[in-house]
């Protein structure tokens, strides 16, 4: 999945989908998903039902 144009997307978020390194967006997901999970791993149970 290439990295969208700017045309389909508002220009408010070109500054996020700027930042994305990769050229493609699988890869760019896949590489984020273990760092996702390690950082949701360390928030605890208590912390979750205080934030709903």
């Amino acid at each position: 999945m290439p990295i969208p144009s700017p045309s389909s997307y508002p220009a408010y978020f070109k500054r996020y989908v700027d930042q994305v390194p990769e050229a493609d967006l699988l890869t760019a997901f896949s590489t984020q998903l273990p760092v996702i999970k390690e950082l949701l791993s360390q928030v605890s149970e208590r912390s979750i039902h205080v934030c709903i």
